[in-house]
């Protein structure tokens, strides 16, 4: 898990397997917000597990290790204010389960790739109630 530290900004972690994935979102997202990263679902938990304050998070559904969908599932058990606040970031999704998960959440919640950056803020700022 890294951190990009700033002052009193909402605190977004974003967890994607792909490290170049991770640094985009990042150089997206930094200006404007605190951005924890993880690897995969199972950093993810362990984030959420920690106690760390996490204000809204953005995740893959297609992970080794655990996928989002089940890091999701768990975040939500584990921190029940998270619940609404986990965009789900796709490229396509192979399970026909996970597919129908993904398309039942609500539009802010769901994002297709190639991620635009300002769809994505937007979503993110009217979510956190920060819209300008």
């Amino acid at each position: 898990m890294t951190t990009s530290k700033s002052s009193d900004r909402s605190r977004i972690l974003v967890v994607d397997d792909d490290p170049l994935v991770r640094r985009a979102y990042v150089r997206i997202l930094r200006s404007r917000f605190e951005v924890v990263t993880a690897s995969d679902g199972a950093e993810a938990v362990v984030v959420a597990e920690s106690g760390t304050h996490l204000d809204l998070i953005v995740m893959d559904v297609e992970m080794p290790v655990m996928d989002g969908y089940e890091a999701s599932g768990r975040i939500a058990a584990i921190r029940p204010e998270l619940a609404s606040r986990i965009i789900v970031v796709s490229g396509g999704i192979r399970d026909s389960t996970r597919a129908a998960w993904f398309a039942a959440l609500p539009r802010d919640l769901r994002v297709e790739k190639p991620v635009d950056r300002a769809p994505l803020i937007a979503a993110i700022e009217r979510i956190l109630g920060t819209g300008r």
